[in-house]
């Protein structure tokens, strides 16, 4: 907003009115380093911006529309942050009011008709059909959602069945979408589309086996899809270097989320790019990059990126003075000024997608049951002198769980809150406890 006077006249007060949808704030993170307070402040403005009656790509420029990747990788970020099931169920029924007759999804929701023909089916984006429904069941436990669902997930799980040749989907493929090797006048990533595809058709199976196991069906014929698609990347594509020439970092992760290859398989080449290039990831692998990073061992790297300045990172942005999640890396760079294509914005949540490692490894919350009726706590205390404390907490329908650490880089204090009757694990990686005193647990390296 820019006020502008005209004459002899000043101001003597402004107020700014906030607008968001009413949701209940159900997570809180602070720690020991004010970057990261602030990225995390940043994702968060970010999220309320954006939810107004449905989740926008930005609330700016000439969009403000529901792209689904961005808050397919999203999603379990905003969970975090706040109560999120009625607004992104609502959400869940614009997408199957928008479905094709066959089970097309469209890459954003609501979609004007004949838009963006080109892209119905487009991997990542379209399959949050499928993401979405697996987070909400995981944060609030209905399983009545996922039955009202599921048809439509086989409806679009056809789709993809008809609409596909060796895996590749006969729709435009945004990859790893701003990614920073790609083509930033476009924005379409680097990710080789083959692969890109064939993990997203992937995981939708194992997605479908997870729905069938809730509702007591018969998954085998998902679990048959999904051997087939895993035997093609082993016949087909593993062995192609090509396939991992470009967006190395992203197709690594992906490959290994999708279950095709093993933290063993894709240690080596992922931290030696890391190394060599700095983080490459655009919307899609950003989601990845620190919880994949912190399970291959290296959580020390993890927290570096999060705390780093240089571009590209979540704190160059904030360096240069960002207060909500910027649309690309380069937005804004001291070399170059503002990015000069028109596609740019100050405000996109996707790259947020990082907060839902501060919940799930930087306080270690993992539920072990739908809804958090069972829970493990694992923190991966940092060791590499980034924090030397972090606490937060997030309001389940049975109370609140909350985790606070303090470590001197050898020893650690963790103290653990549980509601009663939520049954739960402290399972500290790398550490081993040395007393207890009730939730307060003190442990060696």
């Amino acid at each position: 907003i820019e006020v502008a006077i005209e004459g002899n006249a000043e101001v003597e007060s402004i107020e700014a009115l906030i607008v968001y949808s009413d949701l209940a704030r159900t997570g809180t993170f602070s720690c020991s380093n004010e970057l990261i307070n602030k990225i995390y402040s940043n994702v968060l403005w970010g999220q309320k911006s954006n939810f107004l009656s449905l989740p926008t790509d930005c609330p700016q420029r000439d969009e403000r529309l529901g792209w689904l990747g961005d808050i397919g990788v999203f999603s379990r970020t905003a969970n975090w942050q706040m109560n999120c099931k009625e607004f992104l169920e609502h959400y869940l029924s614009l997408i199957v009011e928008a479905m094709d007759k066959d089970g097309g999804v469209p890459c954003l929701v609501p979609i004007p008709d004949g838009f963006l023909d080109n892209s119905i089916g487009s991997s990542a984006w379209s399959d949050a059909l499928l993401s979405l429904v697996s987070d909400l069941y995981d944060f609030y436990g209905d399983k009545g959602l996922v039955e009202k669902y599921f048809p439509y997930a086989e409806k679009f799980m056809e789709w993809l069945e008809k609409n596909s040749v060796d895996y590749r989907r006969n729709a435009y493929c945004f990859s790893d979408w701003l990614s920073i090797n790609s083509n930033f006048k476009e924005g379409y990533g680097d990710v080789d589309f083959r692969l890109f595809d064939l993990c997203w058709y992937a995981m939708d199976c194992l997605w479908m086996q997870k729905f069938c196991a809730i509702l007591g069906k018969d998954g085998s014929a998902y679990a048959e899809k999904y051997a087939q698609a895993k035997g093609y990347f082993s016949n087909r594509l593993h062995s192609n270097e090509k396939v991992f020439t470009q967006g190395r970092q992203t197709a690594l992760m992906l490959a290994y989320r999708a279950g095709f290859l093993t933290k063993e398989e894709i240690e080596r080449p992922l931290v030696e790019d890391f190394f060599a290039n700095g983080m490459t990831s655009g919307f899609i692998g950003v989601k990845y990059i620190l919880p994949t990073l912190t399970e291959l061992g290296r959580a020390d790297l993890a927290y570096k990126l999060i705390a780093s300045e240089k571009y590209p990172s979540w704190g160059y942005c904030v360096k240069n003075g960002a207060t909500t999640i910027w649309e690309r890396w380069d937005s804004y760079t001291k070399e170059t000024g503002m990015h000069p294509h028109g596609m740019n914005s100050f405000n996109h949540f996707a790259f947020g997608s990082c907060v839902e490692w501060f919940y799930e490894y930087v306080l270690g919350i993992k539920p072990v049951k739908a809804g958090f009726e069972e829970v493990r706590i694992a923190p991966y205390i940092d060791r590499s002198g980034v924090l030397t404390s972090a606490k937060g907490s997030y309001q389940t329908v049975f109370g609140e769980i909350s985790v606070a650490w303090e470590t001197d880089g050898k020893t650690a204090k963790l103290r653990v809150g549980v509601p009663k009757g939520v049954r739960y694990s402290v399972e500290v990686p790398n550490a081993s406890v040395t007393s207890k005193n009730g939730n307060e647990f003190i442990l060696q390296y």
